[in-house]
């Protein structure tokens, strides 16, 4: 997890993390830029989801990182539910909308 929330603070600081440079200006903007068809209804820049006012990751069975620049907000989930029985999937947009709340800009 400290991992994890690492990686999406240097996302966060657009590739920048404690003052050294991750990735490149032109990854980064490559990462966070959707570079699928407008014809394909998901959409991803280069390993990244791709939002109006956010990008991130989801992975197995709902866990998901979301990077939200505008607000200076990172959330991770890492509660999987995705498949199993109960609200998950409220629970995790519940979650978001207090955190944007309670910490955003």
């Amino acid at each position: 997890m400290k991992d994890t929330a690492i990686y999406c603070q240097m996302l966060l600081n657009g590739g920048e993390f404690k003052g050294k440079r991750y990735l490149s200006e032109n990854e980064f903007k490559a990462s966070t830029t959707r570079q699928t068809p407008e014809a394909v209804k998901q959409s991803y820049g280069l390993g990244l989801a791709v939002g109006p006012d956010w990008f991130g990751h989801g992975g197995a069975h709902a866990t998901n990182m979301e990077i939200r620049p505008a607000d200076g907000l990172v959330t991770i989930w890492m509660v999987q539910h995705g498949g199993f029985p109960g609200k998950g999937k409220e629970a995790q947009r519940a979650f978001k909308n207090w955190a944007r709340q309670k910490y955003g800009k």
